[in-house]
């Protein structure tokens, strides 16, 4: 799987969640970690922007 990021500059963090609704976290948390990784994105060739970057949201179901 490949996932897009197209991040602006500066640093960022991913925290990770399992839980049971597909619509809240409030419910059902089975594990979240905070801050699994951090990095920082630094300048490239493309044009700079202000703002933050859409990101596809990865659902999993589980069937049987």
């Amino acid at each position: 799987m490949h996932i897009q990021l197209n991040l602006g500059v500066g640093s960022y963090t991913l925290t990770v969640a399992v839980h049971s609704d597909a619509t809240t976290h409030l419910v059902n948390n089975y594990d979240w970690w905070d801050k699994v990784i951090g990095l920082q994105v630094v300048p490239g060739p493309e044009p700079p922007f202000v703002g933050s970057a859409w990101l596809p949201v990865l659902h999993v179901e589980r069937h049987g």
